[in-house]
């Protein structure tokens, strides 16, 4: 938790638990894909990913105004892990979302 006397840091933890709990939220609508996502490409949209540490290269096609959110079921870990954008995609518009730690 920031310092009281932080006047940026307080209001943008209060900004950063928004956006994650309303990212949360879009759990109803998600795709399930287990494992580590090595050569798998994907489409904008909210995939549910297990905790299964991430290997290999994940690529992201769609437009520069596309969205991809990761709703993780525990902390996320990668090794060897890339993801690669294509077709205009914005690495700005990927939301990762554990539930657990970020090592």
């Amino acid at each position: 938790m920031p310092p009281a006397t932080n006047t940026a840091a307080a209001p943008a933890r209060t900004a950063f638990l928004s956006a994650y709990g309303t990212l949360q939220l879009r759990s109803s609508s998600c795709i399930a894909k287990p494992g580590n996502l090595a050569g798998e490409i994907l489409l904008p949209g909210v995939y549910c990913l297990d905790a299964v540490a991430k290997a290999g290269t994940l690529t992201l096609s769609g437009p520069s105004n596309a969205e991809w959110i990761f709703l993780v079921d525990g902390a996320l870990t990668g090794t060897n892990f890339s993801v690669v954008m294509a077709g205009g995609g914005q690495a700005c518009n990927v939301y990762w979302v554990p539930s657990g730690g970020v090592p």
